[in-house]
C-alpha cells in the first residue's frame, strides 16, 4: 500500500482529537472507539526522537496507566498504536 492509498495518511478525522502536531495525531479509532496515536509519516521506522515525543504526549494525555497495542493488523505499513487506559 502506498501513502496515496493509505487511510492513515489520508486520515479524515471524524472522531475526537486529543492532540495533533507535525509528528503525531492522537484521536479515537473509528473501528474500536479507543484512543490511538498515528504517525504523520507513512513508515514503520520510527526515530528515537519521534517515538519519545509520541510516548511523552501519551503520558501527558492519559497518565502512566496505559497499555500500548502496536499490532499493525489492518494497516501494516503505517506506524500507529492503540492506547488502552488501565485502572
Amino acid at each position: 500500500m502506498t501513502e496515496h492509498e493509505c487511510p492513515l495518511c489520508k486520515l479524515t478525522i471524524k472522531s475526537k482529537v486529543y492532540y495533533e502536531d507535525r509528528i503525531v495525531t492522537v484521536l479515537d479509532c473509528m473501528k474500536c472507539k479507543i484512543p490511538m496515536a498515528v504517525s504523520k509519516r507513512h513508515t514503520m521506522k520510527m526515530g528515537l526522537y519521534e517515538l519519545s515525543h509520541i510516548l511523552n504526549i501519551i503520558l501527558k494525555l492519559f497518565g502512566p496507566a496505559v497499555m500500548l497495542h502496536t499490532d499493525q493488523r489492518s494497516i501494516p505499513e503505517h506506524w500507529h498504536t492503540h492506547i488502552e487506559v488501565v485502572e
